[in-house]
């Protein structure tokens, strides 16, 4: 791929702390939609959807891939595998129901992956398919993370890691090249590389025949509804210059939680540049020591604020439904840090607590530009056991809807949200503005205008000091609509509209510290945000 323009304009118009570097060189999400990550926002098979995924090997060489299914409360991994990719390879899956859905959540079965592509996997998918695991968060010291039930794998977010190239004319490659009759010719050469009973090569060496990753993938999603005639499709989003190493590479083996979002780097000394538009601008955020590469990540998904439209209409002849994916790609391993390092988040997951509420402030506007804002003790439904004081947003990804009835928690006794079938939606109630456009503020402003959500260069101390900040929340998603009408008596037209979310950016030079709540130690512990990060505008 030919980035020389991009480059150029970044060497001319780029600021930032750091010296001027290429964009191949940093991490940043390409808009041509190639990269070493793919980031695919939602999955469901809720509500008689089937999710359909599909990654592209563009390239001319033999790629080695993690893909990881996560569900959607707290990222929590549910199904993940090493992909062995042949050159200029696509791989297909459908993620469906592990059997009848039925009336209650709480009993409804895991999700199921199925495959008929004969690209390599390690695990081979077997034809019957593999259903969705609930280990993660349901044993030992994860089970705060609850519900533990296999209904949560039903929804989710995942992703896919480009770990690295397989050296050309080895026999690694040679085995996952596909013959003149579209079959590799050896997969279970790989899948003994990984075994203890096998040749066990890359369990004594994963980096054998593996060079660095070198990017090229794209991907993309399509949540089908076979009994409402319905298909709402949607682009991965493609993170490139994730790894860039002269000698490593990501390859490890399958079931581990590695490679992550965290591991980007830009050199090979760990450090992490993200590069973001900015109002037009290449903007640098060179980041460095422990944690570079997920700030770096959470950098390029950093966002104030999120827009799109939305429709919500029932009549003789026009039914019309809007929902939003809301989804935060790198919150789980925020979670997993303790403060100030969980910046730009706050609050640890706990399902007695609603999940990791984040705080969030919605306007919206009728056709007609009329402007309304969600009140304070109004809108979203509370979740179990809470009093609200303002709309929050609490898992890593979940769904907003618009105007549907009794849209809660289904902890709650809440409804599958009307079209992705959500069990843990949220409602915003628009009054008689039936049709429009709405804003959801990342974050919020305390009594003392202190915002509190997010992502600074320099890690905040209890020592105030200057630094540069993206404000908001790391987010990504998209805006999904069906409509039914009827143009004559006896046509049914069902239509699905999709548009990826509107976003901007703030990003300030602050003044930042941490100040310890009242009554609270100055060092909190690991899990209990019990003093706050904050920034005022200079």
């Amino acid at each position: 791929m030919n980035m020389r323009s991009l480059a150029t304009a970044v060497a001319v118009g780029i600021v930032g702390a750091a010296a001027q570097v290429g964009v191949s060189h940093a991490v940043h999400i390409n808009p041509a939609g190639l990269g070493q990550v793919l980031i695919y926002p939602y999955y469901t098979v809720n509500k008689g959807n089937s999710t359909l995924v599909s990654v592209v090997n563009s390239t001319d060489r033999t790629k080695a891939v993690k893909v990881r299914f996560l569900e959607g409360r707290n990222s929590e991994d549910v199904l993940d595998f090493n992909l062995y990719l042949s050159p200029f390879d696509v791989w297909t899956g459908a993620i469906v129901s592990d059997g009848p859905e039925g009336t209650d959540p709480g009993t409804a079965p895991a999700a199921r992956l199925f495959t008929s592509d004969s690209s390599c996997t390690v695990p081979a998918i077997p034809a019957a398919g593999v259903s969705f695991k609930n280990f993660q968060y349901a044993s030992g010291d994860q089970k705060i993370t609850g519900p533990w039930e296999l209904s949560r794998t039903r929804e989710g977010h995942l992703e896919i890691i480009e770990m690295g190239v397989l050296t050309a004319g080895r026999s690694f490659a040679n085995a996952a090249a596909h013959s003149a009759q579209g079959v590799p010719a050896n997969c279970a050469l790989l899948g003994s590389a990984w075994s203890t009973t096998g040749t066990g090569t890359w369990l004594t060496n994963a980096s054998a025949q593996i060079e660095p990753p070198s990017g090229g993938l794209s991907g993309g999603a399509e949540i089908v509804n076979p009994g409402n005639g319905t298909n709402i499709s949607y682009n991965a989003d493609a993170i490139d210059g994730f790894f860039v190493s002269s000698r490593a590479n990501l390859h490890t083996e399958p079931g581990s939680v590695l490679p992550s979002l965290a591991q980007a780097q830009s050199n090979d000394a760990g450090d992490a540049t993200a590069i973001v538009f900015n109002d037009g601008v290449l903007t640098q955020f060179p980041f460095t020591g422990t944690g570079a590469g997920l700030r770096a990540v959470s950098a390029l998904f950093m966002h104030k604020d999120i827009y799109n439209e939305f429709a919500s209409r029932s009549s003789a002849s026009l039914s019309a439904q809007s929902e939003w994916v809301v989804t935060f790609p790198t919150k789980r391993l925020h979670l997993r840090q303790t403060q100030p390092a969980r910046l730009p988040f706050r609050v640890w997951y706990n399902i007695a607590a609603g999940g990791a509420c984040e705080d969030v402030m919605i306007t919206f506007w009728n056709r007609e530009a009329a402007r309304f804002s969600l009140a304070r003790e109004t809108g979203f439904p509370p979740p179990p056991g809470q009093v609200w004081v303002q709309p929050e947003l609490c898992y890593a990804a979940q769904v907003v809807t618009f105007n549907q009835t009794n849209i809660s928690d289904y902890l709650s006794g809440g409804n599958r949200s009307g079209v992705l079938g959500a069990y843990y939606a949220r409602n915003i109630a628009t009054g008689n503005a039936l049709e429009g456009w709405a804003r959801i503020r990342l974050g919020d402003q305390d009594a003392q205008s202190f915002w509190q959500n997010f992502l600074p260069l320099a890690t905040p101390t209890e020592t105030a000091q200057n630094t540069t900040a993206l404000v908001g929340l790391p987010v990504t998603g998209f805006w999904v609509a069906n409509y039914a009408g009827t143009g004559s008596p006896g046509v049914l037209a069902n239509y699905s509209v999709v548009h990826k979310h509107r976003a901007d950016r703030l990003i300030e030079n602050v003044s930042t510290q941490i100040v310890p709540v009242p009554g609270s130690t100055t060092t909190p512990p690991a899990t209990t945000p019990v003093w706050r990060p904050q920034f005022t505008l200079p």
